[in-house]
């Protein structure tokens, strides 16, 4: 075993160049490369793994010798693994493991038979490892048969701390050989599958929310406390020149946001979104900027971006560098290359302004012939609205003049603009309080419910006699009872030959206060007519609903 890590510990180091592999995190880099071999000998490949995940160094070695701990196993079923099993355990931290990984159309099935130690700090390797190797075991019993072929791994995972007891630098680096007559790209996907268990170390301790939220904390500060400096061209980024733009209506992807395009000239299209966000202005504005927020650069992997950066100008103002494809068959990938400026727009800071401006491409930002060049300029508008009960109200608008370059239409480009616009949605849902909000209308609403003593009018006594003759007439009818989703809940239907409408009926027991159950009626925003009839019993509500 101490002979294959010394092998591990210096392989790549004069071999041919390593390939970058398709990682499923933007955060996870992997690259592999084939170890020269004789000819007629199976290809043996060379691969390794990296990553700064959040958690200690020990906590991430007890990690990977949880190699059969319920969430691993879920993960490698969920994965395709036809079986995940420990066949040995000499002590907490050496164990063997076998697995059948099911590979695609008619290939064999592999199979790996691993056994992995851990290794504590200090010693003749220094730092935390887990050493892994294939071991040679006759046939493991699964409870089944399977068609397989066995390969060969044999690894070392090195974990060292890197900035505290919260940030651990992990290196997985590992000697794979399928057996068999596995295709490259076969052989690529099973080093991907191998490598992948960093990114599932990744994802199970991270704490992006938190170093996000962090950083936002930190941008928000400095707009509401430093004090700034603006220059001319400065001033000249948070003008826009709408001119007499007509904006029509664009089906929006979120009930919550207004999106509207117009055209201005032959080659720009406008765009426009607005929302009501629940937010200070600081915090959304923060949001829009942190461009390479973990949130960010995880989306940008997603969308297939191929290169972002930011590079900090001064306080208030960034260059920004952002190279994506369209989703477009055989269109180039689009680049980016914007400088913002943000600015608050009155000494009260009530509001703010954050304007994108397209530079030219320079020595630092080469012009790339490869990609196509996008125009954009835009304006982010933030006002402060009254807060709902203790929740910040920020009415967010963006305007966005964008020609993207190359031959795609102005219907294209509407459609593809959405995809622009869609920020506005996000940021919406980052801050999202709906429940927070509902319930600080709905204490309001109560708050009037219980405290309402003013006279009724003859109109609206006459609204509620008849709601109480609708009952009375409702019981003199033949109903039919109907079958509801809650045990709780009864109701019936009648109707009369010749009548043109139905009528309904339906009683339940709501726990909570009759006010309480009168205001949920006053947020439904129903337009049907309907009458209620509540009646307190201890501590629920008794509600009587009749519909016509």
């Amino acid at each position: 075993m101490a002979s294959s890590v010394r092998m591990i510990l210096g392989l790549g180091s004069n071999e041919s160049s390593w390939l970058n592999l398709p990682s499923p995190s933007p955060f996870v880099t992997m690259g592999m490369q084939y170890k020269p071999t004789e000819a007629g000998q199976e290809p043996i490949v060379l691969a390794e793994a990296r990553a700064i995940v959040d958690c200690g160094a020990d906590e991430a070695v007890a990690w990977f010798m949880m190699s059969t701990g319920r969430e691993r196993t879920r993960h490698h079923l969920e994965d395709g693994d036809l079986a995940h099993v420990k066949l040995k355990e000499r002590s907490y931290h050496d164990r063997t493991v076998a697995t059948i990984r099911k590979t695609p159309f008619r290939l064999t099935n592999r199979e790996y038979v691993v056994r992995s130690f851990g290794v504590m700090k200090g010693g003749v390797f220094g730092g935390f490892k887990v050493v892994l190797s294939s071991e040679d075991v006759d046939k493991v019993d699964y409870g089944q048969s399977f068609r397989v072929i066995r390969g060969n791994l044999t690894g070392l995972v090195s974990i060292d701390a890197d900035g505290g007891d919260r940030a651990t630098r992990v290196t997985f680096t590992v000697q794979w050989s399928g057996k068999g007559n596995l295709p490259p790209w076969a052989m690529r996907t099973e080093i991907v599958r191998t490598l992948s268990v960093v990114n599932e170390l990744l994802t199970e301790v991270q704490r992006d929310d938190e170093i996000d939220a962090a950083e936002l904390a930190k941008l928000a500060k400095v707009m509401t406390k430093d004090r700034q400096t603006y220059t001319r061209e400065d001033i000249a980024t948070l003008s826009l020149g709408l001119g007499d733009a007509k904006f029509q209506e664009l089906d929006s992807p979120d009930h919550f946001v207004k999106m509207e395009w117009a055209l201005d000239g032959a080659e720009t299209v406008l765009l426009r979104a607005s929302a009501t966000v629940d937010a200070s202005v600081e915090d959304c504005a923060a949001s829009e900027t942190a461009k390479m927020s973990r949130r960010e650069q995880q989306r940008h992997h997603e969308e297939n971006g191929l290169e972002r950066s930011l590079v900090p100008v001064n306080a208030h103002s960034s260059i920004f560098h952002v190279v994506r494809g369209l989703g477009v068959p055989g269109a180039r990938p689009r680049e980016w290359l914007v400088r913002y400026v943000w600015k608050w727009k009155d000494e009260k800071k009530e509001e703010m302004a954050l304007g994108y401006k397209t530079l030219d491409n320079d020595e630092e930002y080469p012009f790339n012939p490869s990609y196509a060049k996008v125009k954009f300029s835009s304006l982010w508008e933030f006002k402060r609205l009254k807060k709902v009960g203790r929740v910040d109200q920020t009415l967010v608008t963006v305007t966005m003049r964008v020609d993207l370059g190359g031959h795609i239409s102005h219907v294209a480009e509407k459609g593809l603009g959405v995809q622009e616009l869609v920020a506005v949605s996000l940021m919406r849902r980052q801050f999202d309080k709906s429940l927070a909000v509902d319930g600080e209308v709905r204490a309001e609403n109560m708050k009037m419910i219980a405290d309402h003593d003013a006279e009724y009018d003859g109109y609206e006594r006459v609204c509620l006699f008849e709601g109480e003759q609708h009952f009375a007439r409702f019981e003199a009818m033949k109903a039919k009872s109907l079958k509801m989703a809650s045990p709780l809940t009864k109701a019936k239907i009648a109707f009369k030959s010749g009548d043109r409408h139905a009528w309904g009926w339906a009683t339940t027991t709501a726990r909570a206060r009759p006010e309480e159950v009168r205001q949920c009626e006053r947020m439904t925003g129903s337009k049907r007519p309907a009458e209620r009839r509540t009646k307190s019993i201890k501590s629920a509500s008794f509600v009587h609903v009749y519909v016509r």
